[in-house]
């Protein structure tokens, strides 16, 4: 683009705007970027900047652009709010926390900064500090299933605690409807599980999981054919034999993966223990950038044939590398537990020889059990609120895992959850020798090691390894009938235990 002209700025500007609400953030953030070598004071496009940028995860400019436009703008809550999510999301637990805190003195009534601040502390460990925020975010918001679910996603409740009977009454008001309905279910449901109510548990379980179903509907159709056809072109192709040394040799990530609620989380903790490692929790790069060699020029339609480049082949280790660095900082090694990486794991292996892949598998009626129990991010793993589709969605995992042990076995390792949690010990030494590191007592102590969690598991990886979840199905036994028959008439109700 040609030098602009200070005048032609807000027209500039409102141009951007409509290309970044369509979806074209390069296009638009160019423009931006024009903007702010002209007129360097212009806050706005700084604040369109790190928006971009927090939404591709480049963190580090992201946070870059915000805090430049937080200096032209002091005290804007806007962009201060985007600061403080983006230092979140870049895992900066302590500066987010100070952002949201000076947010929370600028807007004494925001519940969501109180909110936001009450997870960022249960990110870290700190249960006690964090229930001051959620009781602050309650009275600010009384009833608000949203930040009772997300309070006890990191609190076990005690048989008698006020919090149940608060939440009861919550329940019974007309005026909490909608997701903040659907949320209290969820917690008032993990509550009577705590207390050992297990009878109470299902009426509750169900109507959350029937009010997030009919809010995110899942379609199975366009969920198959991205599956299928993704699974159909790696079938097809033609895996290399030998793999030429890398010129980034040392880049070897270590990738965690299986269905959400598997044990990923623990089993990246317990590496992320190590003294060699970072743990980096969901990356979210790789299937991406897979899907993109899959998909025509276009982006749109699944390409007939999957072939790869000499230059794909050289371009890809450092590519991605450079996209991991922009999301987190790591000197040796660094792991990323997206769950989706299953899907790939021929494509990773290929293009990525040096990463190490371990898949956490786990008996599908505490996993699936487990699935049911928890709110996702809304819009995202919409088939977790309904029986038939998570019996069909597991069958979808044991196609893809079956086709890789048959293609590729030595490109990755398993894990059995059960085993892990039964035999820590000897399971955690496999798991670090899978990883290619030398066995350190560390990893043994996964609890203690201080790093930020971000996933359902945040209460449970603060605690020694225990065994009740293993099994925990059998106490709703007549609850999951329709989940149990679904899962035989797949034909995988017993596979976990077959391999």
């Amino acid at each position: 683009m040609a030098s602009i002209a200070i005048k032609d700025i807000p027209q500039l500007y409102q141009k951007a705007m409509k290309l970044q609400s369509s979806g074209r953030l390069k296009e638009a953030h160019d423009i931006y970027n024009e903007i702010v070598d002209v007129r360097p004071q212009t806050a706005e496009a700084h604040y369109q900047i790190g928006r971009i940028a927090r939404e591709v995860k480049d963190f580090k400019v992201a946070t870059a652009a915000l805090n430049k436009a937080l200096q032209l703008k002091p005290g804007e809550s806007v962009v201060l709010r985007e600061l403080a999510e983006t230092l979140g999301d870049a895992g900066d637990v302590d500066e987010a926390i100070r952002a949201f805190e000076e947010l929370a003195k600028l807007r004494p009534r925001d519940e969501d900064a109180q909110l936001q601040l009450a997870m960022l502390h249960q990110r870290q460990g700190r249960f006690e500090e964090s229930e001051k925020h959620f009781r602050k975010a309650l009275r600010l918001s009384p009833g608000d299933g949203i930040v009772y679910r997300a309070w006890l996603q990191g609190k076990k409740v005690k048989k008698g605690e006020p919090i149940i009977r608060e939440m009861l009454d919550a329940y019974k008001s007309p005026k909490v409807q909608g997701r903040l309905r659907a949320n209290l279910c969820f917690a008032i449901a993990k509550a009577y599980e705590d207390t050992k109510e297990n009878e109470k548990v299902f009426h509750f379980l169900n109507e959350g999981n029937g009010m997030m179903a009919r809010a995110f509907p899942f379609d199975q159709k366009a969920f198959d054919t991205e599956f299928d056809e993704s699974l159909r072109l790696q079938k097809a192709f033609s895996w290399r034999k030998e793999v030429p040394p890398l010129d980034n040799s040392e880049f070897a990530p270590i990738l965690v993966t299986g269905l959400p609620r598997s044990g990923t989380t623990l089993t990246e903790q317990i590496i992320a223990s190590h003294s060699m490692v970072e743990g980096s929790g969901e990356i979210g790069v790789l299937g991406k950038m897979c899907r993109r060699i899959m998909l025509d020029r276009n982006g749109q339609d699944w390409r007939k044939t999957l072939e790869l480049r000499d230059t794909q082949y050289e371009a890809f280790p450092r590519l991605i590398e450079a996209e991991f660095r922009k999301r987190v900082s790591f000197d040796k090694l660094v792991t990323d537990k997206t769950i989706s990486n299953f899907r790939y794991i021929g494509l990773i292996r290929e293009l990525i020889p040096n990463a190490r892949i371990i898949v956490v598998r786990r008996d599908p009626r505490d996993q699936l059990l487990s699935i049911y129990k928890n709110v996702f991010r809304e819009g995202t793993h919409t088939y977790a609120y309904d029986f038939e589709a998570l019996a069909r969605y597991y069958r979808k995992f044991v196609d893809c895992i079956e086709f890789w042990r048959e293609q590729m076995p030595d490109a990755f390792t398993e894990i059995a959850y059960e085993e892990l949690v039964n035999d820590p010990e000897v399971q955690s030494r496999k798991l670090i020798a899978a990883a290619g590191l030398e066995w350190e007592d560390a990893c043994l102590d996964f609890h203690k090691t201080k790093r930020d969690v971000k996933t359902l598991s945040i209460h449970q990886v603060r605690q020694p390894m225990y065994k009740s979840s293993a099994r925990a199905w059998e106490k709703y036994a007549d609850d999951l009938k329709p989940l149990t028959d679904a899962l035989e008439r797949y034909g995988v109700l017993d596979w976990h235990y077959k391999t």
